[in-house]
Parts: C-alpha cells; sequence; structure tokens
C-alpha cells in the first residue's frame, strides 16, 4: 500500500546555437529560441501497518522534519474506544459546560470521539521526541484530527503542547482524542457518523519516509 507524495522533476533543456543570421539581426528568432521537456516521476510513500498491542518503533520516521528525530521511540495502542461527548465527560468526571462543541465559525462538530490509549517509551533517545500533535486517525475516506481542546480537559499540563520528550529509559501511558474536522461534519452528518461506528480506522504516528499505521480495530 502507497501513497503519492510530490513529484520529482526531471528538466531536460534543449537550446539552439545562434546561427549566422543571428549576427546580422538580433531579433531573429533563431537568437532566443530554446526548448525544455519535463517528466514528473511520483514519489511513493510506503505505508507499514500494525495491529493494536504491537510494539511499534518509531524510527527515523517523523511529521514534519527529521529534527523531531525520534529513533529509539516505540508506541503501542493499548486501547481504542469511540465515546459520545456524554460519555468522554463522564468517564473523566469533566465539567460539560466547560467544553462548547461549537467551531470559531458555529459549526457544531460531531457527537463522537475517538479516545486511543498509547503507551509511549524511549529506550535511548537523549534529543529527540514525539509529535503526537501531528498524529492522526485515518480510513479509506474520512481523517480524524487530534483534539487538543479535549486533550487539554483531560491534561492540563499538556495544554498548549504537541509534543513529548522522555529520559531514556522512561515509558508513559496516555490517552489521546480524535475527532472529524466540523467541515466534514457539517456536509455529510449521518454518513460520517455511519463511518465513525462501522470503519476499520488506524493512528498515523509518522508521515515520512514511511507512514507507520497502527489498526486499532
Amino acid at each position: 500500500m502507497h501513497r503519492t507524495s510530490s513529484a520529482l522533476r526531471i528538466v531536460h533543456l534543449f537550446f539552439i546555437i545562434p546561427s549566422p543570421s543571428c549576427q546580422a539581426d538580433k531579433n531573429h528568432p533563431l537568437c532566443y529560441a530554446a526548448f525544455y521537456h519535463t517528466n514528473h516521476l511520483p514519489y511513493q510513500i510506503p505505508d507499514k501497518i500494525y495491529q493494536a498491542g504491537d510494539f511499534v518503533p518509531v524510527g527515523n520516521n517523523y511529521f514534519i522534519s527529521p529534527d523531531e528525530n525520534p529513533d529509539g521511540y516505540s508506541v503501542q495502542v493499548n486501547d481504542a474506544k469511540l465515546l459520545t461527548y456524554q460519555q468522554l465527560f463522564e468517564q473523566y468526571n469533566l465539567d460539560y459546560h466547560e467544553y462548547s462543541r461549537l467551531d470559531e465559525y458555529g459549526n457544531v462538530e460531531s457527537n463522537y470521539v475517538y479516545d486511543i490509549e498509547l503507551n509511549i517509551s524511549n529506550t535511548d533517545n537523549t534529543t529527540g521526541y514525539i509529535f503526537f500533535g501531528r498524529y492522526l486517525l485515518v480510513d479509506k475516506s474520512l481523517t480524524l484530527f487530534y483534539n487538543s481542546t479535549i486533550q487539554a480537559l483531560v491534561y492540563p499540563e499538556l495544554a498548549d503542547v504537541g509534543s513529548l520528550k522522555l529520559k531514556p529509559g522512561a515509558n508513559k501511558t496516555l490517552h489521546f482524542f480524535f475527532t472529524p474536522s466540523t467541515g466534514a461534519v457539517q456536509k455529510r452528518v449521518r454518513k460520517v457518523e455511519k463511518m465513525l461506528t462501522e470503519d476499520v480506522f488506524s493512528l498515523c504516528v509518522s508521515e515520512f519516509p514511511a507512514r507507520l499505521l497502527i489498526k486499532i480495530k
């Protein structure tokens, strides 16, 4: 299974050597003629598929930049639950009035939240980190995004934080929360909620040079 990324462009340039007529007339077309040809070679990003419960080494894979340097970190999906907002707030003993399901444009979010329990460990990395703020839940036609607002309600210490750095030899278990975009919900409410309850989603924990996907059910 592969995904096509930015194309690699090869450009062939062909120049015409000016003819003697160019010496006499600088406006002669042969003075400036040139041709070029381009080829687009798609770069295929491979998908590496794992199952919930698998111990998944992130290795040299990353989201934005190799500077993330997550080599030595591993992740493991312990559990995944699809919750309504009522169930979510009851489970974590939160005040329902602290959270609005309206986005900045007044659109209503989906009634469902995916709650992923993830164990993160670091064997020997002293400089890198896990960029969990870029994590996604994906299936064939729907993407769920990391919800930093819910994350901050459950873990106030993670408010405005999108990455995690652990000491070598340490591990940490956290819950991460994912919701579809309000735009997708507004356009097809019933279809989105049907997909949420029936489709098989995968947690994406890196984008390049390989996309690491962990099936959650």
